[in-house]
C-alpha cells in the first residue's frame, strides 16, 4: 500500500493506473460543516450511519456468497484493437 499526498492537482500519469486517487473538497462550506460537526445531532445520526453500514456489509457477505464462477466468451475478441500510445495498455494485456 501506498499512501501520497500532494498539493499539486497534476498527479504522474503512472501512479493514475496504479492507484486509487482521491481528492479532498476543500470548498468553504466543508470547513463549515466540520467546524460545527460536534453537535449532539451529529452524533446521533454518526451512530445510525454506523449501524447502517453494518447492515449493508451483512448484506453484501451474503450477496458474495451466493455468486458462482462463470466462463465468459466474448466472440468479437479477435476483432478488436488497443491503442499503444501508453503505457498502460501494455500491461493490460495478456502475454501469450
Amino acid at each position: 500500500m501506498i499512501l501520497l499526498t500532494t498539493t499539486s492537482p497534476d498527479v504522474d500519469e503512472e501512479l493514475l493506473n496504479r492507484c486509487l486517487a482521491l481528492s479532498v473538497d476543500e470548498r468553504r462550506g466543508q470547513t463549515r460543516k466540520r467546524s460545527t460537526s460536534d453537535s449532539a445531532p451529529l452524533r446521533r445520526w454518526r451512530m445510525l450511519l454506523r449501524e447502517d453500514r453494518q447492515q449493508v456489509r451483512r448484506l453484501h457477505k451474503n450477496a458474495w456468497r451466493l455468486l458462482e464462477p462463470v466462463m465468459v466468451v466474448n466472440p468479437y475478441a479477435q476483432q478488436l484493437e488497443f491503442v499503444d500510445h501508453a503505457t498502460r495498455a501494455r500491461r493490460d494485456q495478456r502475454s501469450t
